[in-house]
C-alpha cells in the first residue's frame, strides 16, 4: 500500500497514478482563470472566487474517493487574498512546499529553519562525539581536533549543496532578499555551536527569524 518515500521511481508512479486527476483539476482551474499545481501529494489550487473554490474542493474529494486516496484535513487550508489599498493581503500566509507567501513577501517556513538549526546542532555534537571516540584509540597520541572544515561545508554558505545554498538559490529565483535575511545569523550560530562543543559547554536554543 502506497509507494516508498524517497525512491526515484516513486515520483514516476505517483504521476502515472494521478494523471487523469491532474488533467481534470488543471482543466477546471484553467476554465476559471485559476492555477493548479501538484508536487507528489501536495496540491495547490488558486481560484478567483468562493464558488469556484467550493466546486474545486468537491472535485478533489470526488477524485480522491475514486482513486482510494485520503485527504489530510489537518493539512488542508483555505487562504483568502484580498486587495487592500492596491496591496495584496491575507490574514494568514499561504504555505506550500516549505515556503510562505503573505501577498508581498516570500519566506522559508519558520518550521524548516528551526528544523535545520536542530540538524546543525546535532551534526556538531556528532562530530564532537566522533572526536572523543578517536581520542580513546591508542593509535592517536594526541586528542584530535573537531573537523571544523567538514562542518562548514555541510552547514554553512561555504558548502555547495546544503540548506544554505538552497536558501540563497530560492532568494534568487523568487527575487526576495528577505529569505537571505532569514539565514543571515546562521554563520554566527554555527561558529558559536562549534566553540561551545570545543569548550564542552551545554547546548543553548536559538530564536528563528521569520
Amino acid at each position: 500500500m502506497g509507494i516508498p518515500q524517497g525512491s526515484p521511481i516513486s515520483a514516476v508512479l505517483a504521476n502515472i497514478y494521478v494523471l487523469e486527476f491532474d488533467e481534470a483539476m488543471k482543466s477546471f482551474a484553467d476554465s476559471h482563470g485559476g492555477l493548479y499545481r501538484r508536487y507528489c501529494d501536495d496540491l495547490l489550487l488558486v481560484l478567483p472566487n468562493t464558488e469556484a473554490r467550493d466546486e474545486a474542493e468537491r472535485l478533489v474529494l470526488e477524485w480522491c474517493t475514486r482513486l482510494f486516496l485520503q485527504v489530510n484535513d489537518k493539512k488542508t487550508e483555505r487562504i483568502d487574498f484580498r486587495m487592500v489599498n492596491s496591496l495584496l493581503t491575507t490574514p494568514k500566509p499561504l504555505q506550500y512546499l516549505g515556503f510562505t507567501f503573505d501577498g508581498r513577501h516570500k519566506r522559508i517556513r519558520p518550521g524548516s529553519l528551526a528544523r535545520y538549526c536542530r540538524k546543525m546542532r546535532r551534526g556538531v555534537r556528532r562530530a564532537k562525539a566522533i572526536m572523543r571516540r578517536c581520542a580513546e584509540v591508542p593509535e592517536f597520541p594526541h586528542l584530535p581536533r573537531l573537523r571544523v572544515k567538514q562542518l562548514y561545508i555541510r552547514y554553512s554558505y561555504l558548502g555547495r549543496h546544503n540548506f544554505l545554498s538552497y536558501a540563497f538559490e530560492a532568494a534568487r529565483i523568487m527575487g526576495d532578499g528577505g529569505i537571505k535575511k532569514q539565514v543571515k545569523e546562521h554563520w554566527r550560530r554555527l561558529k558559536e555551536e562549534i566553540r561551545r562543543q570545543e569548550r564542552g559547554e551545554a547546548e543553548c536554543s536559538y530564536d528563528v527569524e521569520v
